[in-house]
């Protein structure tokens, strides 16, 4: 799995300088003079000697932690995939797509029922994110309610590992589950210094909304600081809940918990990697549902996105999501609006592909229709080429008025990179495609997806290390 070209097209900005520098001292104000509830002792002793005002668990920051820590972050990261290798490479024009995490409900693709998560629905998201080749990525598509949940995160992160060579992010709900899954990353990569120098997990902690740092995040964050996994530290307020009811206020609330989050890392570890990212949306006033999608969503994803590579930081974003309950039309449109949005920000790392009903339920269909979507994203991102070969003059020269290029050997040898083509999007003429059964867009989909998941297989681990894996899932000795 090589790492991507980078985008050749300027990025889509929403925001002035000034504005984005203006965000930015106003989360500096809200440091200084609100600030942040930490609830985690370790976090509170490394800002308490460094300077910061702590009274109980609020604590405000000074503006020269806030610079110390953005000075000391690393402004680029490599993940490799499960087998060492370089597979992202998280620097600005570089961007990625994946998926979701921890949904309760998955649409069957072979039935069409919406049924609760397991750890086998997980093993088969996961596969299938093996097997779409626009997908970069694998998060844990979902969660298993037959699992001990002391012991949860850990099996999500063993279904994973053992159904792609693809990076990882996991989630975990407490520092026992960091740490043994810190373990497992060392396991697989042979040791935890062969795993810091090549990781291939990434962690996705979140502060809450607003300004408060639980232990459980926040431990997580310590333990992937000292074993070298990277960190997502992304805040999602919701405009008029638990941010501001205003796109700007919001992310000044967001910015501010992800800056006092990232201080907190840097002073107990300078220099670890973290990922930056924003996600505000609105809560919709007449549901009371937190919307992932809608141009107040899209607008606070391309904004944050910004703020991020002002800090310049790996960003983190959202992307080929929809609140619709089904892969539908609502779906379609939802998500391909937010990938194009997401990538044209210059969101390294895009997740949340095949989310619908607001994250809380999983669609294998939406990932593969997403992934043809990506692809086309991806042809987008590589922009026009305007030089000597690409402009063809000898070819203008020799064709002259009203002639052909049909037959030219530049057509015939360069028609594939030119155009863009995918196994799902249906431009053939009316009669060719009723002949050939008349299958719209998602009976299409559908029957990719089946094949997918019936005939990919996932390179496997060897026994020896997918037993010990299991081992340490299970709460053992790996």
């Amino acid at each position: 799995m090589p790492v991507r070209a980078p985008m050749t097209l300027s990025y889509w900005d929403v925001l002035t300088e000034d504005q984005v520098r203006k965000l930015h001292a106003d989360t500096l104000v809200v440091l200084e003079q609100t600030g942040v509830e930490v609830h985690e002792e370790r976090s509170l002793q490394l800002l308490t000697r460094a300077g910061a005002t702590v009274d109980g668990a609020r604590v405000r920051v000074p503006a020269p932690l806030v610079e110390q820590a953005l000075s000391t972050a690393p402004k680029e990261i490599t993940i490799c995939d499960r087998e060492g290798e370089p597979a992202m490479r998280l620097a600005p024009g570089y961007i990625y797509f994946g998926t979701g995490s921890d949904t309760t409900w998955v649409i069957d693709p072979e039935t069409g029922e919406r049924r609760r998560t397991d750890l086998d629905s997980i093993r088969m998201t996961t596969r299938l994110t093996d097997a779409l080749p626009n997908l970069d990525f694998a998060m844990s598509m979902g969660t298993a309610p037959e699992i001990a949940p002391e012991l949860a995160d850990q099996h999500h992160f063993a279904a994973m590992v053992e159904s792609t060579t693809k990076p990882l992010m996991f989630t975990v709900q407490s520092e026992r589950a960091a740490v043994d899954i810190a373990a497992m990353c060392a396991l697989v990569s042979g040791d935890g210094e062969s795993f810091r120098k090549r990781p291939f997990a990434m962690l996705y902690a979140m502060p809450t909304a607003p300004l408060y740092h639980t232990a459980e995040a926040l431990s997580a964050l310590l333990v992937c600081a000292d074993t070298g996994i990277p960190a997502v530290y992304s805040s999602a307020p919701q405009y008029g809940a638990t941010g501001p009811i205003t796109i700007a206020g919001s992310l000044v609330v967001a910015n501010a918990e992800m800056l006092s989050g990232l201080v907190i890392q840097q002073l107990h570890r300078p220099g670890a990697p973290f990922i930056h990212g924003p996600i505000v949306g609105p809560l919709d006033m007449r549901t009371m549902v937190n919307n992932y999608c809608g141009p107040a969503a899209d607008l606070g994803l391309v904004a944050g996105a910004q703020l991020g590579r002002h800090y310049g930081m790996p960003v983190f974003g959202v992307g080929g999501s929809s609140d619709s309950k089904l892969f539908d039309q609502q779906a379609t449109a939802e998500a391909s609006i937010q990938l194009i949005m997401s990538a044209l920000a210059g969101v390294n790392l895009i997740h949340d592909v095949g989310y619908l009903e607001s994250g809380l339920t999983a669609s294998p269909e939406a990932m593969t229709y997403m992934d043809e979507m990506i692809d086309q994203v991806r042809f987008i991102l590589r922009g026009v080429v305007v030089s000597d070969q690409a402009n063809l003059l000898a070819d203008i020269e020799e064709v002259g008025p009203r002639g052909s290029f049909l037959m030219r050997d530049s057509t015939l040898q360069r028609f594939r990179e030119a155009m863009w083509m995918g196994p799902l999007t249906d431009r053939r003429r009316y009669e060719e495609w009723v002949s050939s059964g008349a299958m719209d867009a998602g009976a299409r989909t559908r029957a990719r997806t089946l094949a997918l998941l019936k005939d990919h297989q996932p390179r496997r681990l060897d026994q020896t290390t997918q037993e010990r894996l299991w081992r340490k899932a299970a709460g053992h000795d790996g």
